[in-house]
């Protein structure tokens, strides 16, 4: 009876401690991914703080050209006075054959 008391409790122990190493191998994974995870989250939050930076940038030069073009389209030139422009010439070249 001893015996069979001493062998029940010599299996319960070694099953709580299969059970032990198979949490603490759960909880180093589990570590792992979080690591990698925080790494990328830091990774893909540079990329888009770039890109705001981007976007700014790009959104202030595509003003800055609306503004050129809609100075541009509006005649600047007062009544009576033409600005002349550069004479067209045709440059023709000849193949021979």
């Amino acid at each position: 009876m001893i015996l069979s008391t001493f062998s029940n409790i010599s299996q319960h122990r070694k099953l709580l401690e299969q059970r032990e190493e198979e949490l603490q191998q759960q909880v180093r994974s589990l570590r792992l991914k979080e690591a990698t995870m925080s790494r990328t989250n830091a990774e893909l939050s540079h990329r888009a703080q770039q890109q705001d930076t981007r976007l700014s940038i790009l959104e202030a030069e595509l003003s800055k050209a609306r503004e050129q073009v809609e100075s541009n389209s509006t005649p600047h030139a007062t009544v009576g006075s033409v600005t002349p422009e550069a004479p067209f010439t045709p440059i023709f070249v000849y193949f021979s054959s």
